[in-house]
């Protein structure tokens, strides 16, 4: 082993010793995370046996059974599969990815540890290598839908539209009923992608582009902070602000010209957040402003802080397409799994702090962060707050691009249409994958 492995378990070693098991996970990440090679099988043992020891504090004692049997058994592809998958499930698919890749080595062409290989890569945002497990195997390709797609979905995944379009013909003609809803989507993709070429590059940095091809759903404001040094318009961490609501209520005006129609009124959800909002846009964008309920089939604007501050209930009524209501969600949350994709999106975040929730500040006089106190006011008083800040001259710059996208979004149709412009069945999911890769906390 190298030796910053070395360096990864001492350190590892030295945080278990203090019974700090979450430290010593930190620790010991990096050498258990694709690409991560080991020279032999002792150091691959060696390796997921300190896993196994920090497991044993963190995890359920099925999962410290599986680690354990890995080690016991590093040359087991049965072994090597049930943990690599539940891995994933945890959401630590890069060691998944090491562990199902050695497993893919060892079982070469069996097409269940391979699509499971091919899972963990897509999740780490390995599309590349996910391309170059399957295209190791041509014979299984052949033969197999799944892979076949999994191919077309990761070719897309780096921006090349035209070789996931050469194999959507044979899936097409090799799909049962099971399989008809994944040739649909990716022919969504394509036709999403057609519709917007001219007016989105569609390259490594369009993250407003790829959000509607993947989504077809509208990103109204893409962060400027670090655009060129890897988050490409998403945010890491974010404080919120009423100008920023302001802004994307400004966006959505422009939306609404764009899409040439605008809804007859403001539909208010009870959640804090949801409310002070829905008060802003109606008074923003002069429109009549009535309490959204269950069942509730009026035409409008459902505002939405955030989805996940929503109770199931809610996120339940909501995951279904009402006729002319536009599902508008403000800050969203690119690195967890969504109820669904709304129909317009402000923003994307890892970690955000609403205008008005408890927040780290610096403390001048003390010269420490200190964390002040949630914003205390009506839902009428702070939506005020919103409605009477003053934009940046050039805070909508690049309006003119995001109504071309949605006058462009108006040619489509069918399963393919806009999320905007459907008003039956249930939405989308919201992919957290994205040929745009984004920087991020780990």
């Amino acid at each position: 082993m190298t030796e910053g492995y070395e360096q990864f378990r001492s350190r590892a070693l030295a945080e278990l010793a203090k019974g700090d098991a979450r430290a010593a996970f930190s620790a010991i990440r990096p050498a258990l995370e694709y690409p991560a090679s080991f020279e032999d099988e002792l150091h691959f043992r060696d390796a997921f046996s300190i896993f196994a020891r920090i497991a044993a504090f963190l995890a359920e004692p099925e999962f410290v059974e599986l680690v354990n049997a890995v080690v016991k058994g590093a040359d087991d592809p049965q072994a090597l599969y049930d943990l690599g998958y539940q891995l994933i499930e945890l959401g630590t698919p890069r060691i998944a990815a090491v562990v199902l890749n050695r497993a893919n080595e060892l079982a070469p062409g069996m097409e269940v540890i391979l699509t499971e290989l091919v899972c963990a890569f897509e999740e780490s945002g390995l599309f590349a290598d996910a391309v170059r497990v399957l295209h190791e195997v041509p014979e299984i390709l052949e033969e197999s839908f799944i892979c076949r797609y999994l191919l077309a979905f990761n070719k897309l995944m780096l921006c090349n539209v035209e070789a996931a379009r050469k194999i959507l013909p044979s899936l097409q003609a090799d799909a049962d009923l099971d399989h008809k809803f994944m040739c649909d989507q990716l022919q969504g993709f394509l036709l999403r992608a057609d519709v917007v070429s001219g007016v989105s590059p569609l390259d490594e940095g369009d993250l407003r582009g790829w959000h509607f091809v993947m989504n077809g759903a509208l990103l109204l404001h893409l962060s400027p902070w670090g655009f060129d040094e890897g988050m490409h318009g998403r945010y890491a961490y974010t404080q919120d602000s009423a100008s920023r609501c302001l802004e994307a209520i400004k966006r959505l005006k422009h939306v609404f010209e764009a899409m040439e129609t605008k809804p007859p009124r403001v539909l208010m959800l009870k959640d804090r957040g949801s409310e002070i909002l829905a008060r802003a846009a109606a008074a923003a964008l002069g429109l009549p402003l009535v309490e959204w309920q269950l069942g509730l089939d009026l035409p409008g604007l459902i505002p939405v802080y955030d989805l996940r501050e929503l109770e199931p209930e809610t996120i339940e009524a909501l995951s279904v397409h009402r006729k002319q209501q536009i599902l508008w969600c403000h800050a969203s949350c690119w690195t967890e799994q969504q109820p669904f994709a709304a129909d317009i999106v402000s923003y994307l975040y890892q970690y955000n702090c609403s205008p008005w929730s408890s927040r780290p500040t610096a403390d001048a006089a003390c010269q420490k962060i200190v964390k002040c106190a949630a914003q205390e006011g009506s839902a009428e008083d702070l939506s005020r707050e919103i409605t009477g800040v003053s934009l940046e001259e050039d805070t909508l710059d690049d309006v003119d691009e995001l109504k071309s996208l949605v006058v462009r979004s108006r040619l489509l149709t069918g399963q393919a249409a806009a999320g905007v412009f459907i008003e039956e069945g249930r939405r989308r999911r919201q992919f957290l994958q994205s040929p745009v890769r984004s920087g991020r906390f780990v």
